[in-house]
């Protein structure tokens, strides 16, 4: 078998890393090395970490100086000795197949990089990982990179998280998540697939991605860092060289970043607006090419145009962003 390295950061999570690492114990793929960085906790979690090392040998624990979840995960890249690279964020679990219908996916397509369907479940709603959800008959969809790209950046079958996901260890090689930053995934994924011959998705529901998460900075108020989002999306337009042909779609996922941060601002007291003038006057630049895009759908084009809204009216672009993006 082909060893699967599958990387865990955690952080003070020690109401859920056991939840975590035993959904992973158990996985019918059973040549896996479960890598785990403890972020520099502060409650429990070491601890927890230190028995399920002793209960199985295919654990590792690696412990460093907080540094935030993208510097956990290059040191996790750095320590994996597998041929190929999975992540579970350590407050969310998987079903015991999610491994083994990922390499199915792998070796069957000869891919570089697979993929499932991501559930979201509220953290005080969860079901227990007891069954095993076999590949969805006939449904599985093979991609070039340039169209698992695309599909990405228009939100269809390919999640922008990095977890979901199973890849080639040499993607990495060149491509490491921005330590000190937020919206990380948005950051490396796309180049991930950009670099990848083949991809494979199939619509299998095996990884739970808890929503409320208390630590969540989707759960807190307007955080500067938010700005990463929007970086991230910019560093994108550099594909444009590569895939001309994508340059719409690269142009939509920067102006949806731009309008998530003005949501993020409209949420707060403060209106930020100097910030929000500055924001809206940046997308601008892109509405009238993209509402006459091919590429675009309607909804993406009801939400590029949303942009046109007077800054008193933002809120209602607030809930019409929440209600077409449900």
């Amino acid at each position: 078998m082909d060893r699967v390295t599958v990387i865990i950061p955690a952080y003070n999570v020690e109401n859920h890393i056991e939840k975590c690492i035993k959904s992973v114990i158990v996985q019918s793929y059973t040549d896996l090395e479960i890598l785990v960085v403890d972020d520099g906790s502060l409650d429990q979690t070491p601890e927890i970490l230190k028995q399920f090392s002793l209960l199985d040998e295919r654990i590792k624990v690696v412990t460093q100086d907080n540094k935030g979840v993208a510097a956990a995960r290059n040191t996790g890249l750095r320590e994996a000795t597998g041929n190929y690279i999975a992540f579970v964020d350590s407050d969310d679990y998987v079903l015991p197949n999610y491994i083994s219908n990922l390499m199915f996916l792998m070796k069957w397509y000869d891919a570089d990089v697979s993929a499932t369907r991501i559930s979201n479940i509220r953290m005080n709603n969860q079901a227990e990982a007891d069954d095993c959800r076999n590949l969805v008959q006939d449904q599985t969809i093979v991609m070039s990179g340039k169209e698992a790209l695309n599909s990405l950046l228009l939100r269809k079958e390919i999640a922008v998280a990095v977890y979901g996901k199973l890849y080639q260890r040499e993607l990495f090689e060149e491509n490491v998540f921005p330590e000190g930053k937020i919206y990380e995934d948005l950051a490396v994924v796309p180049f991930i697939l950009a670099k990848s011959k083949t991809v494979s998705y199939n619509p299998v529901s095996d990884y739970y991605y808890v929503t409320d998460r208390n630590m969540s900075i989707m759960n807190k108020q307007f955080d500067a860092r938010n700005y990463d989002r929007i970086q991230a999306s910019k560093n994108l337009q550099v594909l444009k060289t590569q895939f001309p042909e994508l340059r719409d779609s690269l142009d939509f996922q920067y102006i949806r970043s731009i309008i998530q941060v003005m949501n993020n601002l409209v949420a707060t007291d403060d209106y930020h607006k100097r910030e929000l003038f500055e924001l809206k006057l940046e997308a601008s630049k892109y509405i009238d090419r993209l509402i006459r895009s091919n590429a675009i759908g309607i909804k993406d084009k009801l939400l590029v145009k949303s942009v046109d809204l007077p800054l008193i009216l933002l809120k209602i672009m607030s809930k019409m962003y929440k209600f077409i993006y449900k």
